[in-house]
């Protein structure tokens, strides 16, 4: 799928990646358990430095930093989202 296109409803009216912050009281987590149903743990904090947002449907894109994704890849190895 090209990057142009919504991975939600598959529109290709894509905003232009912007800078991305949340409120400090907004906190999201990624949570992954292994294949036996354990936690990915401690909880690890990824940081999200831009994002796009679908302008048909709304879906928001979240892109992380390279040193966040590459954090992301070397943990998840073997895990699936929970």
């Amino acid at each position: 799928m090209p990057e142009s296109e919504c991975p939600a409803c598959g529109g290709s009216r894509l905003s232009p990646r912007t800078a991305f912050r949340t409120s400090s009281s907004n906190t999201s987590i990624l949570v992954y358990k292994d294949p036996n149903g354990r936690r990915l743990s401690p909880d690890p904090m990824f940081d999200a430095k831009e994002a796009s947002a679908c302008r048909d449907c709304g879906y928001v894109l979240v892109f992380l930093s390279e040193a966040s994704r590459a954090d992301l890849d070397e943990r998840v190895d073997g895990y699936e989202p929970s």
